[in-house]
């Protein structure tokens, strides 16, 4: 969800967020009324051993999808290739006609649990409008469920329009329960060609990345800390001692916080010293870490993962400050460590996810 800022820039109110409910979750629940009809085995040679064959099996069923309406009645076609037929009578090991070859697979798509809602005929599988809306079931519904709960969101405030993209967006059963089941929303837009509006937009970026004003951090992000030991909330397995003190390890010092608005160029720096000992002429690791959690304790929690490190050498004097800064960009998040002595300077780059 975004905001359309003065000069065509846009900030994120709310970040990307959905699950596997395009239109290759159709493909699948298509694929596997096949290998439920004619077995798993046939349809697993079929994916091995045929792989234009699949690909043109796709192609013709993507077709299907962006043909098919809420009015659409009696029984749609599906050209299926002769491999797989011929795959299917290997099955039976035996010699056959293609007459008894179309009979026989004519009979085992019959014979199968989803056999009233088609036919075969020829290279031709025909089947039901209504069972094969069914398949679209599911994405839809999760679809539909999404975006409703995003509209609950405070922050959606006045949302005006909401502009529907990608392959899928050209199929009629998407538009049409868009536009029926999401009441309130003034304005719905499929634009044209927007199977290609992705791409076309990923080029826009490319050429002017400084589009996007803002984006909500979809993770908490830090660096691995250590901190004074404190027996109320620290747990002991991490206890250590430096110098005499009791220190915790494996702390998740967060320096953004999963929803955060993080400004595009937006810079956090903080200073650090480490003791004489442990770091003159020696080498440093800062090791940063991400998480699901707003606010994790330790970068050993389950939410965390880690992004990756950065190794620097320190001064040969006796000042062993320095400052780490995050500089967040259009995609990347830097890491940089600076010497505050000496100036000099380390960088690693992270993909901002």
């Amino acid at each position: 969800m975004h905001q359309k800022l003065s000069g065509g820039r846009l900030r994120e109110l709310d970040s990307a967020s959905g699950g596997s409910w395009g239109g290759t979750q159709v493909d699948k629940h298509f694929v596997a009324m096949l290998a439920e009809c004619l077995g798993a085995n046939t349809m697993r040679t079929f994916q091995k051993e045929c792989l234009q064959d699949v690909f043109d099996l796709l192609k013709e069923f993507e077709t299907t999808k962006r043909t098919i309406t809420p009015e659409t009645t009696g029984k749609v076609k599906i050209r299926l290739p002769a491999s797989l037929h011929e795959i299917h009578r290997q099955s039976f090991d035996e010699e056959m006609t293609k007459t008894q070859l179309r009979q026989q697979f004519m009979s085992t798509m019959r014979s199968s649990q989803y056999g009233e809602n088609f036919t075969v005929k020829g290279d031709r599988l025909r089947v039901e409008a209504d069972f094969l809306r069914r398949m679209f079931d599911y994405s839809i519904d999760k679809l539909i469920e999404k975006v409703s709960e995003i509209l609950q969101k405070p922050e959606v405030g006045n949302l005006q329009t909401i502009l529907v993209v990608g392959g899928f967006s050209e199929c009629a059963l998407v538009q049409h329960s868009m536009k029926t089941r999401l009441p309130g929303v003034s304005k719905i837009i499929f634009p044209p060609e927007a199977g290609l509006a992705v791409l076309k937009g990923a080029v826009l970026f490319g050429h002017n990345p400084q589009i996007i004003a803002s984006r909500i951090a979809r993770f908490t992000y830090g660096l691995k800390s250590m901190v004074d030991f404190d027996e109320s909330k620290h747990n002991r397995k991490y206890k250590v001692v430096k110098n005499g003190i009791e220190k915790c390890s494996n702390i998740f010092h967060a320096y953004v916080h999963k929803g955060d608005s993080v400004e595009c160029g937006m810079t956090i720096t903080e200073k650090h010293k480490t003791s004489e000992e442990t770091s003159r002429g020696g080498y440093m690791r800062v090791e940063m870490y991400l998480s699901t959690e707003v606010d994790p304790l330790y970068v050993t929690d389950p939410s965390c993962c880690a992004l990756g490190q950065l190794e620097f050498r320190m001064p040969d004097d006796s000042s062993s400050a320095f400052e780490t800064s995050l500089i967040f960009g259009d995609t990347e998040i830097m890491l940089k460590v600076r010497h505050l002595h000496t100036g000099k300077s380390f960088a690693k780059f992270f993909s901002f996810m």
